[in-house]
């Protein structure tokens, strides 16, 4: 073994390599240089002294790495000089709260305004400027949410903020109507201002409650797994940066079984580092895999132990499991077809069928890429998990009555 190999903080670096949890980077953000070359040239307006021309939504199944992706474009945005905000619903639970993180603090607000009464802006705005330090904190938040939209697009004249908001499909309604609005003064008034959301496949539905219907021009791009090339570069990448060699057949084994579906390529990475530190083998071939895969089939384990509880708690199984049937023998089907297929298997009524394909579309069961008609699996292995869970339910209520 190598001096480097034999050195106990080499070996403690190796194992947190692959952090796979709720959002923290993966040591090699591979395959997602589209969406972030799309949101750069949204940013790129900014950078020009123009207001984009659109939003920008994230959506897509859990686990597959929008919260990684917002981060690091609200990061690059920071690096490249304009301020930024890193939001969730949990903060901005009412037009209050939203005021107070998208403009500044009540004592640089009143800084701000005195400083922009002589440069032509809205008489409303230079009033409140001169009023500003004799208000109560009741009477400031009421101007900041009557005048949202005006302050904003005063504090974006000329400094650019970019908004990331993550777990947008659980956002206020009233606070996402108006943050949508304020966003879209922004813009047309020529504020440089961007606003970026990710969620789930339900953040689409969700949005249309809060009715502004201009959202769904926004640049939507839909974050779903990785192409084979992009879980290679994932997994080996990282590993061959720390002078491991990653044996072919091993990759192609790992690769296959992490379903390319980023959060089990995480678990992968993670286990495959755990064995072989374990070993003090620092290769990955044949024999380093089959030492990992239990700890890697211990988190697969919990988390689909997890979604098969979603699933029962929403009433969902039979409807899950008649769609693993259906994607047994094909990748992809479109949405009339599995409709079909389910009124057919479960005597249910069409209406009701739809109703539950939606909500096992939320649920990211079911994926529909943006601009595509077909929809495929949002993670293959656990439609096979539902339908062996399924027959051990049913054998064990068969042994119960029995």
């Amino acid at each position: 073994m190598t001096a480097k190999y034999s050195d106990p903080g080499y070996r403690s670096k190796l194992k947190r390599l692959f952090r796979p949890g709720s959002g923290d980077a993966p040591p090699l953000l591979a395959g997602r240089e589209a969406p972030l070359d799309t949101l750069q040239t949204l940013f790129a307006n900014l950078q020009d002294g123009r207001s984009p021309p659109r939003e920008a939504i994230l959506y897509g199944p859990r686990g597959n790495g929008k919260t990684v992706l917002l981060e690091t474009f609200r990061r690059q945005c920071e690096e490249q000089g304009a301020d930024t905000l890193d939001l969730t619903p949990a903060e901005i639970r009412n037009v209050t709260d939203l005021a107070g993180h998208l403009l500044y603090d009540d004592s640089a607000l009143g800084k701000f305004l005195k400083s922009i009464m002589p440069t032509g802006v809205s008489i409303d705005l230079q009033a409140i400027g001169a009023r500003w330090d004799n208000m109560t904190p009741v009477e400031k938040d009421n101007v900041k949410r009557r005048h949202l939209a005006q302050m904003l697009i005063a504090r974006c004249r000329k400094r650019p903020l970019v908004v990331a908001l993550d777990e947008a499909h659980t956002l206020d309604i009233e606070v996402g109507h108006t943050l949508l609005n304020a966003s879209q003064r922004a813009r047309k008034q020529g504020a440089l201002f961007l606003l970026v959301l990710a969620g789930t496949p339900n953040l689409r539905d969700h949005l249309n409650k809060m009715s502004v219907t201009f959202w769904n021009r926004a640049e939507v791009l839909g974050i779903g797994r990785l192409s084979r090339g992009a879980t290679v570069e994932a997994l080996v990448k990282p590993l061959t940066d720390y002078g491991i060699v990653f044996d072919e057949i091993a990759s192609e084994t790992v690769v296959e079984e992490s379903q390319r579906y980023p959060y089990f390529i995480q678990l992968w990475g993670e286990a495959l580092c755990h064995a072989m530190v374990n070993s003090l083998n620092f290769s990955v071939q044949a024999g380093t895999v089959e030492a990992a895969r239990s700890k890697f089939e211990a988190g697969k384990s919990a988390y689909y132990g997890d979604r098969y509880g979603e699933l029962r708690r929403q009433g969902l199984l039979q409807a899950a499991q008649a769609v693993a049937d259906a994607f047994e023998e094909q990748e992809t089907a479109r949405l009339a077809q599995l409709s079909d297929f389910l009124v057919t298997r479960t005597g249910v009524e069409t209406q009701a069928v739809d109703a539950q394909l939606d909500q096992l579309s939320n649920l990211g069961y079911i994926w529909q890429p943006a601009g595509d008609d077909l929809c495929e699996p949002g993670i293959p292995s656990l439609m096979a998990h539902v339908r062996v869970e399924m027959a051990a339910d049913r054998r064990a209520v068969f042994l119960s009555a029995n």
